[in-house]
């Protein structure tokens, strides 16, 4: 006879008085249970009475919660303004130093004129010499200088398509050798077209270029070339010598008195980011004040 029906024989000689065997009457408590049990309640029995684990999960149960995960994010895009940099604002007697057209055999001379002065400046690099020259692109962001672009070869025109790539070309140089390249270009020549304004703000670049621009490529002469620069850098100014493009000694040994006037005339001399802050403005630039 199977269990169930010698448990409901046992019930009913137990009503009608009947005196079962003491072996009858002790069930095993699997037998005790006489309504059926569907599969969900012995799982949610099971679960219940099972004790947790060494990691303190139970079996039958999740053993991972879900996770909270971020949106994806980007880095915002720079601030790019509408039109170009001229200068920056006076407040503070900053003034930019920047050097065009290297690096150079002369750049690393460069440099050290600058450490010694404890000056700060930009470079604005072609893509090829960084190409040629990675040691002195990682050399002139080690000495805390700002590295920017000045196109790939200094062309004087081009399409869209061709100046995207000389700006994306002169990037690519720069990284490949170890630097950060800083988001400001000036264009060759200090030539800006429509077309290229609008191929640098697509590609997320202020455009810079200055209240002064020197002539020491046309070597004026060691003394001519610090009277030119110390007459007439103004507060907020951005001044342009170069540090190569050709013999450079003239921009070089004119540079320690450069430096020292401009600061004994109560200018800060400091890189291009500096100047401008971080969302650049159009300003009236100011006029120098020694003549």
């Amino acid at each position: 006879m199977n269990p169930r029906a010698t448990a409901l024989l046992l019930l009913a000689l137990a009503g009608c008085g009947t005196t079962v065997p003491a072996s009858h009457t002790t069930l095993a408590p699997s037998h005790t249970t006489l309504a059926p049990v569907s599969r969900a309640t012995r799982g949610v029995r099971a679960s219940a009475t099972s004790r947790p684990t060494h990691h303190g999960t139970r079996p039958g149960l999740a053993t991972s919660q879900p996770v909270a995960t971020s949106q994806p994010t980007s880095q915002p895009a720079p601030f790019v303004p509408t039109e170009p940099l001229r200068c920056g604002s006076p407040v503070g007697q900053r003034v930019a130093l920047t050097f065009d057209d290297g690096p150079s055999r002369f750049t690393a001379r460069f440099l050290a004129v600058l450490r010694r002065r404890h000056v700060r400046a930009t470079f604005f690099v072609l893509g090829r010499l960084a190409r040629r020259h990675p040691d002195l692109i990682r050399k002139i962001q080690a000495d805390g200088h700002l590295i920017a672009n000045h196109s790939y070869n200094h062309p004087l025109t081009g399409t869209d398509d061709e100046w995207r790539r000389q700006i994306q070309r002169t990037e690519e140089a720069i990284r490949a050798a170890g630097a950060v390249p800083a988001r400001y270009f000036r264009p060759p020549h200090g030539k800006l077209t429509p077309q290229l304004r609008a191929v640098c703000r697509e590609l997320g670049y202020t455009v810079v270029l200055y209240t002064l621009l020197s002539s020491d490529w046309q070597r004026p002469g060691v003394e001519a070339l610090v009277r030119q620069v110390t007459h007439r850098a103004a507060p907020g100014g951005v001044v342009v010598l170069h540090d190569a493009g050709g013999d450079r000694h003239q921009t070089l040994e004119a540079l320690p008195q450069i430096l020292d006037n401009l600061k004994r005339n109560g200018l800060r001399l400091v890189p291009v980011d500096e100047l401008l802050g971080p969302r650049p403005q159009v300003l009236p630039c100011a006029r120098p004040r020694v003549r």
